[in-house]
């Protein structure tokens, strides 16, 4: 029974059908579900600075919308798309805030698809994950382009660099960085 996914062993949410009748279950199964994965996209249009009511709009427009309405009755499926935004949320956060904890959050949100017995929504979920990591990729490294502005002395170009390596929050990239500067150096001088 545990490898088969639609079943749901190891889900949360699952060992309340002991407690109560199957409908009754499973209506509250939808109901939180969605009020959970529609709060999570409110939340995730919060942190890309969207407005109240933009981002009150997306979490009810998620929500509502056909792809997750027609899974209410595939439950792994339907579980595991409920925690897609959130998924996405987590990986910002873990990227912006560089903290264990924030990162294991992120991983659990992963976990919970694979609880859900869906894989196809938790390859879906990392597909996500890796375009968040490469558009903050993008974004820093664009940041540490718009750094090395170019000026008549080298030397102060680097000290500028240096100087706001922390604020740009490169981390890793800090020595790609400095490494790439020295190689424009040599170019220049050649």
């Amino acid at each position: 029974m545990l490898a088969l996914g639609p079943w749901q062993i190891l889900y949360p949410t699952t060992w309340l059908t002991l407690l109560m009748p199957a409908p009754v279950w499973f209506t509250a199964f939808v109901v939180g579900h969605v009020a959970f994965t529609g709060f999570g996209a409110y939340r995730l249009a919060r942190r890309l600075d969207g407005s109240w009511l933009a981002s009150v709009a997306a979490g009810g427009l998620w929500a509502a919308s056909g792809p997750l309405a027609s899974l209410v009755t595939m439950t792994n499926l339907f579980a595991a798309a409920c925690w897609l935004p959130w998924i996405v949320l987590a990986a910002r956060a873990a990227l912006e805030g560089r903290r264990l904890e924030v990162a294991l959050g992120w991983g659990l949100a992963v976990a919970a698809t694979v609880l859900a017995g869906s894989p196809e929504v938790t390859l879906f979920g990392a597909a996500l994950s890796a375009a968040v990591v490469a558009g903050e990729v993008r974004r820093r490294l664009s940041q540490v382009a718009s750094l090395d502005e170019p000026s008549t002395e080298l030397a102060n170009r680097d000290a500028h660099l240096v100087d706001h390596r922390d604020d740009v929050g490169l981390g890793p990239f800090a020595a790609a960085q400095e490494h790439l500067c020295r190689l424009q150096r040599r170019l220049e001088h050649a």
